[in-house]
């Protein structure tokens, strides 16, 4: 398939999860006449790797009023939910199901397509991979799987996030022995009793718990993780000011930490909880990454990073209450181990660990395996062909530490020359290197408005 239309009149959107789907929705509803193109694998706009799941069980670690896509009213998430019949009623401590997320995007998407016909704006959805695209002197130009070719005057790389696995290699040789963690159908192998390990212990660990419940198992259950942190529960937090933007001297995340440390103590005495200032800084830890040098920025990542996390994304009181509960009937251990590597003995799996801080490793047999290491933001990690060949051909190049890709502030991409292009950005998840917390739902909502001006 190919558009023969070259009045670069498009905007070709490379990825159609929630970071795509939200700049969609801001240029379809701009009285601005012109053609969007939106790629992905995915068959249903706007759900992406974190919406997909058909589980209720699996819910958003926050309430809807933080998870508005619209920056201008803090509660369209909610109205939608009441609206759809989502919830009864409203509750400042709901947690709704990642499931109905997905949908109220989808939804916002459909009624920003309607209101785009009105001004000649049109949306096209093309169900294809990505393999190549070409930034040249007066045009972009986008290649798909199935031997497609589109014409843009920009092109937006918002290709979303991309899961961990340590075990791409093991895949075939470990079938029916390790899991993703919401695959609640294919954990109806599983027997009751058997023996689990998880690998990873932070949100996705959790919903590994609840899809493990689902299926009403009964056995043990270890989790390992670099550092062996527990995720903390979601309390809402009072108001708090910023106290990170308002501290000029600030240049280390050492001297950070310090005052955040200081800024906790602080709220704990005014009763307010340690979530307060933690909660308030998370824009301001943004420019602080994107200031700081890479040399900071990596003892941000081997020191701080894991511990910062930990404390910033709280998992909902309903998992926290099912951590407790298996803690409690002595289910559910955890611990700071390194997986160094799986291995299939008759119908079990030997994994092989190294303890914190010990000189030797140790083979730890169990019955099936749950990989939960979150997100992987590392490029060159990426095993997709778009990623492989526009590192190679230098369309793109690796962000700071290789996270991401670099960009300027405003999204513009800077390729290997260290050329500032004038017709590709990105988008979401592909800036975590330039601002570090860049992926919460007010963030890409704040970045997809900030573009669809720009572009």
């Amino acid at each position: 398939m190919e558009n023969t239309d070259k009045d670069q009149s498009h905007v070709l959107i490379i990825g159609g999860g929630l970071s795509g789907a939200l700049l969609a929705i801001n240029l379809l509803r701009k009285k601005v006449k012109r053609k969007i193109i939106i790629f992905d694998t995915r068959t249903q706009l706007g759900h992406g790797l974190a919406y997909s799941t058909n589980h209720l069980v699996h819910t958003l670690n926050n309430i809807p009023s933080k998870l508005s896509i619209d920056p201008n009213n803090s509660e369209d998430f909610s109205e939608w939910l009441l609206s759809n019949k989502k919830c009864e009623r409203e509750s400042k401590e709901l947690y709704p199901p990642r499931k109905y997320f997905g949908e109220y995007v989808l939804c916002r998407l459909n009624e920003a397509i309607d209101v785009g016909k009105t001004h000649g704006t049109t949306l096209t959805f093309v169900n294809d991979e990505v393999t190549n695209l070409q930034d040249l002197p007066n045009q972009v130009i986008v290649s798909t799987k199935n031997n497609g070719t589109w014409f843009g005057n920009v092109a937006v790389i918002a290709t979303g996030l991309s899961q961990k696995s340590k075990t791409d290699n093991l895949q075939s040789e470990l079938s029916g022995l390790i899991f993703d963690p919401w695959d609640i159908e294919g954990m109806r192998e599983i027997k009751e009793n058997a023996r689990i390990l998880i690998v990873g212990s932070g949100l996705t660990m959790v919903d590994a718990l609840f899809s493990l419940k689902e299926i009403n198992h009964n056995g043990s259950i270890h989790v390992i993780s670099r550092h062996g942190l527990i995720p903390h529960p979601r309390i809402q937090s009072n108001p708090w000011p910023d106290f990170l933007k308002e501290n000029k001297a600030i240049k280390t995340p050492r001297q950070a930490l310090s005052i955040i440390r200081s800024e906790c103590k602080k709220a704990q005495s005014a009763g307010f909880g340690w979530q307060a200032p933690i909660d308030a800084i998370r824009s301001s830890i943004g420019e602080l990454w994107y200031k700081a040098s890479d040399a900071h920025k990596r003892q941000f990542i081997h020191h701080l990073r894991a511990l910062w996390e930990n404390h910033l994304h709280r998992c909902p009181p309903a998992g926290y209450d099912l951590i407790k509960d298996l803690q409690e009937k002595g289910l559910l251990t955890f611990e700071a181990s390194k997986l160094i590597s799986l291995n299939k003995r008759n119908s079990e799996i030997s994994a092989r660990i190294k303890r914190k801080c010990a000189t030797s490793t140790q083979d730890v047999e169990f019955d099936h395996v749950i990989i939960a290491c979150g997100m992987d933001y590392d490029w060159t990690h990426f095993k997709n062909g778009l990623s492989n060949t526009l590192i190679f051909n230098g369309t793109v190049r690796p962000g700071p530490l290789n996270i991401g890709i670099m960009t300027n502030a405003a999204g513009r991409i800077i390729d290997k020359s260290n050329k500032l292009s004038e017709r590709l950005f990105a988008l979401g998840p592909p800036l975590r290197g330039v601002w570090w917390e860049c992926t919460s739902i007010s963030s890409i909502a704040m970045q997809a408005k900030a573009l669809c001006e720009l572009i």
